[in-house]
């Protein structure tokens, strides 16, 4: 498990992901995974997240002084869970002088996704709501923000997205994120009631006007470093003191359900 093949031109960057359950963190070098390392249902991540950084570390030969950049998962997500991570990947940047590189769950999951003219990423943010925002993704896995992210009611969610779809003339949508699968028989109801087709893919692979259930990504680490490593190049770095969690106030995130509002980012593709 110990790297080999190193090239120095590269940077060694360690990301982090403490917004759900399933916590997870890796390694990368340009486009290539050193090593990862995820958990389910870690909740003493307080105590266990400096042990379990320091066994990937280990196991790999690469001490944390080798580290150019951190990334890290800034939100959505459960507060203790971005609190642990955030404040970790902090001390570590403010103590080596490295940058960090902060990433949305949601343009993440986009990523992991592939390619696709619009994705929806659905997140449980419990009591029956999800966060929601949408992303498309171009041929290089590039995500780009067609909405703010948003909170909804998960009955308000399919019928905004599907007018949305139409109004676009969109052969496809994918449907990505925790709340797929937490709302899967609603969502499977309303494309029966509404006679959109259906599948569970784990990507793209139809032309057809239908709604595609992507597996969910079991853990974010891996995905973030990689798109660590293309953000670090282009210079979308922060320091320290700038890192904060991604949070969303429900009282100023209510979903509108004008199309207008949903699609407001498109004119920036």
């Amino acid at each position: 498990m110990t790297e080999t093949n190193k090239d120095k031109s590269t940077p060694l960057i360690l990301a982090i992901d403490t917004t759900s359950s399933r916590a997870s963190m890796a390694i990368s070098r340009g486009q290539n995974l050193i090593a990862e390392l995820g958990i389910i249902g870690n909740e003493r991540r307080s105590t266990n997240l400096l042990s379990e950084i320091d066994w990937l570390l280990t196991r790999t030969g690469i001490t944390i002084n080798d580290i150019a950049a951190f990334g890290v998962l800034v939100g959505p997500g459960g507060f203790t869970g971005l609190r642990v991570g955030l404040a970790t990947i902090k001390g570590f940047a403010h103590a080596l002088g490295r940058p960090i590189i902060a990433m949305k769950s949601t343009e993440v999951i986009a990523r992991a996704c592939g390619v696709s003219a619009i994705t929806c990423v659905l997140l449980d943010a419990h009591r029956g709501e999800v966060f929601l925002e949408l992303f498309t993704v171009d041929n290089n896995g590039h995500p780009t923000e067609l909405s703010e992210l948003t909170i909804a009611k998960i009955d308000q969610v399919f019928p905004l997205v599907y007018e949305y779809q139409k109004s676009e003339n969109l052969s496809g949508v994918v449907f990505a994120g925790d709340g797929v699968e937490l709302y899967e028989q609603q969502l499977l109801k309303f494309t029966s009631d509404n006679k959109i087709f259906a599948q569970k893919a784990k990507l793209l692979t139809t032309n057809r006007l239908g709604w595609i259930l992507h597996k969910r990504v079991a853990f974010l680490a891996p995905e973030a470093a990689l798109y660590a490593q293309e953000k670090f190049s282009q210079g979308q770095t922060l320091s320290a003191s700038e890192l904060s969690a991604y949070y969303v106030r429900p009282a100023e995130a209510e979903i509108k359900l004008q199309l207008g509002l949903i699609g407001k980012k498109k004119a920036d593709l």
